[in-house]
């Protein structure tokens, strides 16, 4: 879920280089076009009522073993019952400001597992472990620039410009 933001195009951009399928999910039919063409990862519009039939039609046989989801709320429990038995809906956010219904049946009757993560959770990992990840993103964003389009550069005296065009609304790009 929420596969237009920078967090999953850079997820869905490692788990393609590892042989993985990803298929983004956003709100708007103009979120599913941008993201095709940015990154190429199939999308569905979770806006459309039969986005769920789009999906199943997209997977086939294939199975979901594992979905992301950084929005929470009914999507969660949707992105849940699509999973294939035995897959894990893995938590990171709460964009939709809802809480998680969790229904009990997945998880008895096909063994689905709900975990959540978080920079807490990350942050109280080993130092060693930290520095192998932060080493592996860098090296992957090396290599793949483009997942994040700059939109300015700045040197560090020129902190509150950075920062005043940080919040300017409608900006499309890192600072």
């Amino acid at each position: 879920s929420a596969a237009a933001s920078v967090t999953a195009k850079l997820m869905a951009a490692m788990l393609k280089e590892k042989g993985f399928t990803p298929i983004g999910m956003v709100r708007s039919r103009s979120a599913v076009a941008a993201l095709r063409a940015s990154t190429g990862v199939w999308a569905v519009c979770t806006g459309d009522s039969d986005w769920q039939d789009q999906l199943r039609k997209e997977v086939g046989n294939r199975e979901i073993f594992a979905a992301l989801d950084a929005v929470g709320g009914k999507l969660s429990t949707d992105m849940l019952r699509l999973l294939s038995p035995g897959g894990t809906l893995l938590s990171y956010g709460i964009l939709s400001g809802e809480p998680c219904i969790i229904p009990q049946a997945p998880l008895t009757m096909e063994n689905k597992t709900v975990r959540g993560v978080g920079m807490v959770h990350w942050s109280l990992l080993p130092f060693e472990t930290r520095a192998m990840d932060v080493a592996l993103l860098t090296e992957f964003l090396q290599r793949n620039r483009q997942l994040l389009p700059t939109l300015k550069e700045f040197k560090m005296s020129e902190m509150k410009d950075a920062l005043e065009l940080f919040f300017k609304p409608g900006r499309d790009g890192i600072i």
